[in-house]
């Protein structure tokens, strides 16, 4: 599904709600433009089935800046260390 910054605007504005009223919501996106609108507790990066990083609004500041190269490349390191991972 595509959505114009006006549809982005009003998911944001029904998530919001939902926050506002305690219900968790799961956000799974490839499109940052909607944390332009709600401010996450904690984001989560997946890479191929598994967690790799969490934290805040910084991981959305580098995958913007960077791409996910470094992604691959700490898996990379990690899998040299823990030859299981």
């Amino acid at each position: 599904m595509a959505l114009d910054v006006d549809g982005v605007r009003m998911i944001a504005g029904i998530i919001r709600e939902f926050l506002s009223a305690g219900t968790g919501v799961l956000l799974i996106t490839h499109y940052p433009r909607i944390l332009d609108y709600i401010e996450p507790n904690r984001v989560t990066v997946l890479y191929r089935g598994r967690v790799v990083a969490v934290g805040g609004l910084e991981l959305v500041d580098r995958i913007n800046q960077e791409g996910y190269k470094w992604v691959e490349e700490e898996i990379a390191v990690e899998a040299r260390w823990n030859p299981r991972a």
